[in-house]
């Protein structure tokens, strides 16, 4: 699975790590192993407020959001939200596969990573297990 932002970053705010999606850009998920079904946004702000998973529009699929949470369910293997509204920032994406394809061991520059197949991909490495964007989750 791979993220493309078209403008953004990954960065800490109050020792927390966020994933900004500036307004009228771009955050593409891309899975080669499976399609997607589900992705869940954990935000900073509530619903369409500035930060907030409600900024988003997608085509395709279902969206909708909650408090801090933005879902999408659907079935694709690519999946592009819009930050529309204003800025997005996420301190948690999580991504759903459906029938994933096995995946063992994965390199990630030098690094050899393992990937478990629970419905989540998650990347063990050593005794730390991170999200898909590389953000320690364990």
């Amino acid at each position: 699975v791979t993220m493309a932002v078209s403008s953004g970053l990954l960065g800490t705010y109050n020792n927390e790590v966020h994933y900004r999606i500036y307004k009228d850009q771009t955050l593409t998920l891309t899975s080669t192993v499976g399609n997607i079904t589900k992705v869940e946004f954990t935000c900073t702000a509530n619903e369409d407020e500035k930060w907030g998973p409600g900024c988003f529009t997608v085509d395709g699929g279902n969206y909708t959001s909650s408090g801090t949470i933005g879902t999408w369910t659907g079935d694709a293997a690519t999946v592009t939200f819009t930050a529309a509204t204003a800025q997005v920032r996420a301190t948690q994406i999580v991504v759903t596969l459906a029938n994933a394809t096995a995946v063992e061991d994965v390199t990630v520059g030098a690094t050899p990573v393992k990937v478990i197949e629970n419905g989540q991909v998650l990347i063990i490495r050593g005794e730390n297990v991170y999200n898909v964007l590389g953000a320690q989750v364990k």
